[in-house]
């Protein structure tokens, strides 16, 4: 099977249906998101199954955004493009699909997507969970919380949160990739200690870079560990450029979460809206 990239495209073939579903997996066996030779993906998995269910060859799954190796979704979103006269149903296509799917992946939701849904360019924005336990190491929950061996002040976390709120190029946070902007939006960053001490880092943004969202929780353990100082991370933002010797969170502590879109009379004015953006012209 010849391996591809997700299609730019938003224009459902003739005979087609788009179909919109939400998906929650375990990332641990994951190397990420899309296809790689040799490797399980989870868009790998998923496309396996539809084609089986279909009876036909590939169909191309396009996702709201696509995760790295080990981490986890209990909200990722994804449109697939499927024949319009081997389509069961809502019900029953939810049934087959967990029916055959392994036990780390899972399809919560499904139905047909209403006129205009892109999973990928009609989006608002992504939210993402990262998890640390600074405490005495939890081997239960290793899997999905991050056992940090040093005591974090959350307060000095939040205070150098608030530099990275708002519309900022975040080249020092992102792998960055030819021809890609890495200007990003921020709308929110919660950190917080829960009632059993496990501390979480929920943020959203109308898109992320790859490995940003870690990146930015590393850069913050450093500050709460006592390395840095709050102020260090407006200078390190602006900076432009990523420093191989800043923290990056490890993947298994982090879970995307949700995924925000317009009503649906909106969703072809932001997938123009979403486009342009991207071509670095924002």
């Amino acid at each position: 099977m010849v391996l591809m990239d997700e299609p730019l495209g938003t224009d459902v073939p003739q005979g087609f249906i788009r179909l919109r579903g939400t998906i929650a997996y375990d990332g641990e066996k994951f190397a990420g998101w899309g296809m790689q030779p040799e490797r399980r993906t989870v868009q790998g998995d998923l496309e396996e199954v539809f084609a089986r269910l279909m009876r036909t060859d590939r169909l191309v799954i396009t996702c709201a955004g696509r995760t790295d190796a080990g981490v986890h979704s209990v909200g990722q979103v994804f449109h697939i493009d499927v024949p319009e006269d081997r389509y069961p149903g809502r019900k029953d296509m939810m049934f087959k699909l967990n029916a055959i799917l392994s036990e780390d992946l899972a399809v919560t939701d499904i139905d047909v997507a209403p006129d205009g849904f892109d999973a990928r360019f009609s989006a608002l924005s992504r939210s993402y969970r990262y998890l640390i336990n600074d405490g005495v190491r939890n081997p239960v929950t290793r899997r999905q919380i991050y056992n940090y061996g040093w005591a974090l002040d959350v307060a000095l976390m939040v205070e150098a949160g608030k530099y990275l709120l708002g519309l900022h190029d975040f080249s020092a946070f992102c792998k960055q990739k030819e021809f890609a902007t890495t200007i990003r939006e921020v709308q929110q960053l919660d950190i917080y200690r829960d009632d059993d001490g496990v501390i979480h880092f929920d943020i959203t943004a109308d898109a992320f870079c790859y490995s940003m969202v870690r990146a930015i929780v590393g850069a913050l353990v450093d500050i709460g560990a006592g390395r840095r100082e709050p102020s260090w991370i407006e200078t390190y933002l602006a900076g432009g450029a990523k420093v191989p010797a800043v923290f990056v969170a490890p993947a298994l502590g982090l879970t995307f979460m949700k995924v925000n879109y317009p009503s649906d009379d909106q969703l072809a004015a932001r997938i123009l809206e979403t486009k342009h953006s991207r071509d670095g012209s924002r």
